[in-house]
């Protein structure tokens, strides 16, 4: 455990070796909601970014801490300010609660739309724990 979250927190901490890097908050439901920080990491290619996240849900006795690494692709626009992406990546997830827990690494696939460039949508896949889907919404600062 302690590995992947220092491997998550240097991800985080490369986030300054980007051109232009904007950080978000907002909130995920997946079986139950949670709050979710995340960061967009430009990449300097078109239509290209890679937006590490991470996301703690809270349910009857425990938690969940879900840790995604995706890649975005700007698909096109849905209208005039409002691209249409697809995302794909990694996760890991990590679930504690009445005295014992569970971790899982897993893929996640998905789509989202960013409108006025600062709020964000998104439905994705997550095959973790015999998979499901997560809505994630918030706002990049």
């Amino acid at each position: 455990m302690k590995k992947q979250l220092t491997l998550f927190a240097l991800l985080f901490s490369a986030t300054f070796a980007f051109g232009q890097t904007q950080f978000g908050a907002g909130i995920s439901y997946w079986d139950n909601f949670g709050v979710q920080g995340r960061a967009i990491l430009d990449l300097d290619i078109e239509n290209i970014d890679i937006v590490p996240s991470a996301s703690l849900y809270f349910f009857d006795g425990g938690t969940a801490l879900a840790l995604d690494g995706d890649v975005t692709y700007e698909i096109t626009e849905i209208s005039d300010g409002i691209p249409l992406y697809g995302k794909g990546g990694l996760n890991f997830t990590r679930v504690s609660g009445n005295g014992s827990s569970d971790t899982e690494l897993g893929l996640n696939l998905g789509a989202g739309v960013r409108f006025s460039g600062s709020f964000y949508g998104e439905l994705q896949y997550r095959t973790t724990y015999n998979g499901d889907l997560v809505l994630n919404v918030g706002y990049y600062f």
